[in-house]
C-alpha cells in the first residue's frame, strides 16, 4: 500500500476499491545565480522552467545579491513554467511586500538603486493542472538584509518577499508546499 496513496472507491452493484498512488514530485536544485550587485541587479530570471527557491544578500546595496533556481520533477517529468510576461507594479524597496497571485510562483526580481529604489516581481505558473501549492506563513524571525541567506524547504517555492528599510531593516520570505 502507498504511503501517498488514495483510495477511490467506486460504488455499482459491488463496490470495487482502487488504490491509487499519487506522483512523485522532486524540486531538484539547479543551483546558486552568480553574485550581483544589489544596486545594479537590474533584473533576474530564473532559467527557462525554473522557479526561485531561495535569495541571499550580505553587506550593502554596493554588495552581492543571489538566487537559487529549481526545476519540478514530476514522476521524472520536467513541469514547465509559464512566465507572466509582465512585471509587478514597482515599489520602494524599503517599504515592499509582495506575494504571487494565488497558484502562481516566483521566478523573477527586477531592483534598482538602494532601498529607495524599485524592486518588482516576475510570477509563473506550472504546466500542469495537478500542481497544488499551499500558501505557507511568512518565515519568521525576519533576517537583517545584510546578512540575508533564506531558502524555502523541501519541496517548497517561493511566492513571496518583503523588506521594510535599509540594508539593517528585516527581510522575510513567504514559500509554498508544491502538492498534487
Amino acid at each position: 500500500m502507498h504511503s501517498l496513496g488514495s483510495i477511490i472507491c467506486l460504488v455499482a452493484t459491488l463496490t470495487v476499491c482502487l488504490n491509487v498512488a499519487k506522483g512523485d514530485i522532486e524540486l531538484k536544485e539547479t543551483g546558486w545565480s552568480i553574485g550581483r550587485e544589489e544596486s545594479d541587479d537590474r533584473e533576474f530570471v530564473c532559467p527557462p522552467d525554473e522557479v526561485m527557491i531561495g535569495r541571499q544578500h550580505y553587506g550593502d546595496e554596493n554588495d552581492d545579491t543571489s538566487y537559487l533556481c529549481a526545476r519540478l520533477e514530476l514522476d521524472e517529468q520536467w513541469i514547465g513554467i509559464t512566465n507572466d510576461d509582465s512585471w509587478s507594479a514597482p515599489q520602494k524597496e524599503s517599504e515592499s511586500s509582495y506575494t504571487c497571485e494565488n497558484g502562481k510562483v516566483m521566478v523573477g526580481r527586477y531592483h534598482l538603486n538602494d532601498e529607495n529604489g524599485d524592486t518588482q516581481y516576475l510570477c509563473g505558473v506550472f504546466q500542469s493542472s495537478i500542481i497544488q501549492l499551499n500558501e505557507l506563513d511568512w518565515s519568521e524571525p525576519p533576517q537583517q538584509e545584510s546578512r540575508s541567506f533564506f531558502v524555502c524547504g523541501s519541496n517548497q517555492v517561493m511566492i513571496g518577499r518583503s523588506h521594510d528599510g535599509d540594508e539593517n531593516g528585516d527581510t522575510k520570505y513567504k514559500c509554498a508546499e508544491v502538492q498534487e
